[in-house]
């Protein structure tokens, strides 16, 4: 399902997912077979307009730390914070 939001995202759409839905009218109205069950509904459609996000990143030393393994190796482990 996350390829379907991104290639809409990427084409200027807006999705999301709902996951409280009546399945069996789902099912009604799209004549699903009965041995199928829906379990998310993903709407797609034109935003009215764009959210002004600014997405802010945390620096390498807030999520990264570098720790030395030995004296005797020379390279650095590294583990995620």
């Amino acid at each position: 399902m996350n390829f379907i939001e991104l290639a809409a995202t990427e084409l200027g759409l807006g999705t999301c997912w709902v996951c409280n839905f009546d399945a069996a009218r789902c099912c009604e109205i799209f004549k699903t077979p009965e041995n199928l069950e829906p379990i998310v509904l993903i709407p797609i459609g034109y935003p009215n307009s764009q959210p002004d996000i600014v997405k802010q990143r945390k620096s390498i030393d807030q999520i990264v730390r570098f720790h030395h393994l030995s004296p005797r190796i020379d390279h650095l482990a590294i583990t995620t914070v």
